[in-house]
């Protein structure tokens, strides 16, 4: 036995060879227990709890929203791939998911908006696509012509159609997925529900009305941190709110909102509205007061036209769907 591995044991209260042996290897087995735990709640706090992908929530929290953003592009150049009604927008691994229910398509573009392919369900057509979703492995889209939602892997390819169980989609619309849940506004039943992956019914909000609580034509939908659920009510003008058990939390409404459509929540807790009507974006803090207003109708570039979807990624870009332009304009949040 070295003297120098003897003086250690000594020093720690380890004494006799065996016993001293012991000792330590019970020592070793503390510290490598508390190490390995340290790197099990890094590791599920760190990957786990992350978001999936980056579909659910962007906007860098450096950001400042003390002016409207400044134009970058726009997707409608290719005479080849022409846009004709885009009406949902959505960035997953820097490809650009465009939902065209005029064409009948899901247009695919890389990061600088071009165009690289078509989505399709299988052998069959898309009738009029919509709604767009990602849980950060699957995308999910929304045909209410067809009353299905088709499933499709992180490259594009078909494999399946989502089965709702405990209830019949009259014509899915808007989606999102946010924590495990697949939240789906079905307009002509004035009614937004959340899935589980599995297709089980988990929660329904709204019904049919102009009261408190009520829907008429449901759209855009988003979710905050604490589980509360946003809906833009197109047929109220307003933005109903909802708590995750399905009661009514208020509504935010004003400030021109005709038509309120596309919706996103971002990190900071601010909402993103689209007003196809008003031809305005307007977003609301985390405390439902108005912190911006922008947006100017016409059709140059940098202007919009019945924008109906809205999308935000996580290094600022800002994604609008118009209606009225046949096209997706981006604009960047950063100086």
């Amino acid at each position: 036995m070295r003297p120098g591995f003897l003086q250690a044991c000594r020093r720690y209260g380890i004494t006799g060879t065996w016993q001293g042996l012991m000792k330590l290897k019970k020592l070793v087995m503390v510290v490598l227990l508390i190490v390995l735990t340290s790197l099990l709640a890094f590791g599920y706090f760190y990957f786990i709890r992350q978001d999936p992908l980056e579909t659910v929530k962007g906007i860098n929290p450096a950001v400042k929203l003390n002016k409207p953003p400044k134009f970058l592009y726009a997707i409608n150049s290719e005479p080849a791939h022409p846009l004709d009604r885009p009406a949902a927008v959505m960035v997953v691994n820097q490809r650009i998911y465009v939902s065209d229910v005029g064409k009948g398509l899901v247009a695919v573009y890389d990061y600088n908006g071009k165009f690289e392919s078509y989505l399709r369900p299988g052998t069959r057509n898309f009738a009029s696509p919509y709604g767009l979703a990602s849980d950060g492995k699957n995308l999910y889209v929304a045909d209410p012509g067809l009353h299905q939602i088709f499933v499709f892997d992180a490259n594009g390819k078909y494999l399946r159609t989502f089965e709702p169980q405990g209830v019949r989609l009259g014509a899915p619309g808007a989606m999102l997925f946010h924590q495990d849940r697949l939240y789906v506004s079905d307009q002509p039943v004035h009614k937004v529900y959340a899935f589980a992956p599995s297709g089980a019914l988990l929660q329904s909000y709204g019904s049919q009305g102009h009261g408190e609580g009520q829907l008429y034509f449901p759209h855009g939908i988003a979710v905050d941190e604490g589980g509360k659920v946003y809906v833009a009510d197109s047929g109220n003008d307003r933005i109903e709110v909802y708590n995750s058990d399905g009661s009514s939390a208020g509504a935010i409404g004003g400030d021109q909102m005709s038509t309120p459509r596309g919706l996103f929540c971002d990190r900071k807790g601010n909402f993103w509205l689209v007003a196809g009507m008003a031809n305005r974006v307007f977003v609301y803090g985390s405390d439902s007061k108005k912190v911006l207003e922008f947006g100017n109708y016409g059709p140059d570039y940098g202007q919009i036209s019945l924008p109906n979807g809205i999308f935000l990624d996580k290094s600022g870009r800002l994604y609008i769907t118009e209606m009225g332009n046949s096209r997706v304009s981006v604009f960047s949040l950063n100086d």
